[in-house]
C-alpha cells in the first residue's frame, strides 16, 4: 500500500494504491469510494485491500473537503464534487503504467455507492459498478428515513430551509449547517436512528427498480440477517461481497 496525492482542479485528494502481490501484466483498476462521514483508512481501505488481492490495482481516497483531502468548508456533504471527485481518481488510475485503462471499475459504499452510480453514468471509463449498502441522498431527501413520505411536501419543506439559509448567509449571517447524524436521541427515536443507518436496504431496491430492463447485466445480491454497517468491517459480510463483485467484475472489467 502507498499514500498517493491526487490533483482535481485546483486541490488535491488523499488516496491509498493496492497492488496485487504479483504483477506480470497490465491489471485491472478499482475506484473505492467510502462511506458517508468515512475516510479511506475505514471501510474502503478494508475494499481496497481484499479487491487487489483479486488481482485489481485499487485507489480508496478522501472525498473532497472530507479526511486528508482539500477543500473548503470542512466536513461538507456535496453531492456534485462527490461524483466529480471518482473521475478524478480515473484519471490517476490512467498514469500509472501497470493498469490497463480499459478495465476500470468503481465499488462505492453507503451514499458514495449512489455518487459512484451517477459517476458512471457520466464517465464511461468505468466499465462496470457495484454498491454496497447503498443510500441514494436524493431518495432521502424526496422520500424521507423510510422512503414513504410525500416528495411534494418534502422537497418544497427543504427548499424554503434553504432559501431561508441563504438569506441569512446574504445578510452576513453564519453558514448553516445541518448534522448528519443527532448528538443526542430523541425519547422514541426509530430503529434504524438508534443503529445508525442499520436498514436502507429499500435504495437499493429503488435503484434495482429504476435499473431494471434497461442493464443486461443488472444483479442484486441480499445477504440474510445483514445490517447497513456490517458490510463496513464484518468480515463475515464483506468477505462475500467481495467475491461476489470480483465475480461480477470478471467479464467486465
Amino acid at each position: 500500500m502507498s499514500a498517493v496525492s491526487i490533483v482535481k482542479g485546483s486541490i488535491k485528494l488523499a488516496g491509498l494504491v493496492f497492488k496485487p502481490s504479483s504483477l506480470s501484466t497490465k491489471a485491472p483498476g478499482l475506484v473505492i469510494v467510502h462511506p458517508t462521514r468515512g475516510v479511506k483508512e475505514q471501510a474502503a481501505s478494508t475494499y481496497a485491500k481484499k479487491h487487489s488481492q483479486q488481482g485489481y490495482v485499487t485507489i480508496c481516497y478522501d472525498a473532497s473537503q472530507q479526511g486528508e483531502s482539500e477543500r473548503l468548508p470542512r466536513y461538507l456533504e456535496d453531492p456534485a464534487a462527490s461524483v466529480t471527485d471518482a473521475s478524478a481518481v480515473a484519471d490517476y488510475l490512467q498514469l500509472l503504467d501497470y493498469v490497463d485503462v480499459n478495465r476500470i471499475g468503481i465499488v462505492g459504499i453507503c451514499a458514495y455507492g449512489g455518487y459512484a452510480v451517477a459517476a458512471t453514468k457520466g464517465d464511461h471509463r468505468f466499465k462496470a459498478v457495484a454498491v454496497v449498502s447503498a443510500v441514494s441522498m436524493v431518495y432521502g431527501i424526496r422520500l424521507g428515513r423510510s422512503g414513504n413520505d410525500d416528495p411534494a411536501e418534502k422537497v418544497a419543506a427543504v427548499l424554503d430551509q434553504v432559501v431561508q439559509a441563504l438569506q441569512a448567509e446574504a445578510d452576513g449571517g453564519e453558514s448553516v449547517t445541518v448534522p448528519i447524524v443527532s448528538p443526542t436521541l430523541n425519547e422514541n427515536p426509530t430503529k434504524d436512528t438508534r443503529d445508525t443507518y442499520e436498514y436502507t436496504r429499500w435504495h437499493t431496491e429503488t435503484l434495482f427498480k429504476v435499473l431494471d430492463g434497461k442493464n443486461k447485466g443488472l444483479k442484486k445480491v441480499i445477504m440474510p440477517n445483514g445490517g447497513h454497517i456490517d458490510f463496513y468491517d464484518q468480515e463475515d459480510y464483506v468477505n462475500p461481497t467481495v467475491e461476489e463483485i470480483a465475480g461480477f467484475f470478471k467479464p467486465i472489467v
